[in-house]
């Protein structure tokens, strides 16, 4: 038992370390082309269904550039599953995935009204498209075993941005990392909020996906030792190893630069009281996370240099 647990204690940290070098890099993906084919079925969903219901598919449209890089971790994992799927029914089975996620979390009867019939138009388009069984199933997933293995993925997904998005908070970035406001319910939707963070975050976890080709099971299976992998090293390095590696993802002006500088020496001020990090500079570490040279003591400084460079 014990050796088991330290194999996946190192697959963790090996999926994370892949995680982290792909972070930084400006990753090749088709968004534009996901993009075009979910503006040309939303366009066609509208047009053709007609009732009392008015069919915006807000949902989709206010999560803007996030949702494009959710269609290639799903598109990477499904492909593998069902080879001869088209790029259409990847949008479609994301679409469809998103939307029977958030219906569980809408707590507005009117809100949830809305999102359960345009549930129904994408389901009812999937099963046009050749899968049979997309229109039935529970609240846990579909009765269509694609499209059930969507949904699982991106709940995946979310727990693995979570975890993130949590641990860096806790160290007061809250401003820099949310980036827009989404109207909509907290949950699932509220990952779209950080713009900043969510399409390099989702690039690097497809990165991911190809260097160790995983399946969906295998994906789903490595799922919790991947964020413990996740947590280890930003534990080891700090903060500001995940923050100087996202800081080509930030446009900032200076006006930001100096409200997110005194939001984190406030947070930092407020969660210090009693016990200063130990936050080290990412100069000083190796790979590992090992000392090199000395810890500096400045730690607001490690903290909101990079944000001035």
């Amino acid at each position: 038992m014990e050796i088991k647990k330290y194999e996946e204690y190192n697959r963790g940290l090996e999926m994370a370390k892949i995680f982290f070098e792909s972070l930084d890099e400006k990753n090749p993906n088709d968004q534009d082309k996901y993009k075009k084919i979910q503006d040309s079925e939303i366009k066609k969903l509208k047009s053709a269904v007609k009732g009392d219901i008015h069919f915006n598919f807000g949902l989709i449209v206010s999560f803007g550039a996030g949702i494009g890089a959710l269609y290639g971790i799903v598109d990477s994992l499904i492909s593998m599953e069902t080879p001869k799927i088209d790029t259409r029914t990847v949008v479609l089975m994301t679409m469809a995935g998103i939307y029977m996620i958030v219906q569980g979390e809408v707590k507005n009867a009117k809100e949830r009204k809305q999102i359960l019939e345009e549930t129904k138009v994408i389901l009812s388009e999937l099963q046009l498209a050749g899968y049979p069984n997309a229109t039935t199933g529970t609240k846990e997933g579909s009765d269509n075993p694609i499209l059930n293995k969507v949904v699982k993925i991106l709940k995946s997904i979310k727990k693995i941005f979570t975890a993130i998005k949590s641990k860096i908070e806790s160290y007061g970035f809250d401003k820099l990392l949310k980036r827009a406001s989404i109207n909509t319910i907290s949950g699932f939707a509220d990952m779209f909020a950080y713009t900043a963070m969510l399409v390099p975050v989702m690039n690097s976890i497809n990165a991911l996906l190809g260097h160790m080709k995983m399946n969906v099971d295998s994906f789903l299976a490595n799922t919790s030792v991947f964020i413990i992998g996740i947590m280890t090293i930003i534990a080891k390095h700090g903060a500001n190893y995940f923050m100087v590696k996202m800081k080509n993802f930030f446009n900032l002006n200076n006006d930001e630069k100096t409200e997110i500088e005194k939001e984190i020496e406030d947070n930092y001020n407020l969660i210090n009281i009693d016990k200063k990090p130990s936050i080290k500079n990412l100069s000083d570490m190796d790979i590992d996370g090992h000392e090199i040279i000395q810890e500096k003591d400045d730690d607001i400084l490690l903290f909101t240099d990079f944000i001035k460079k």
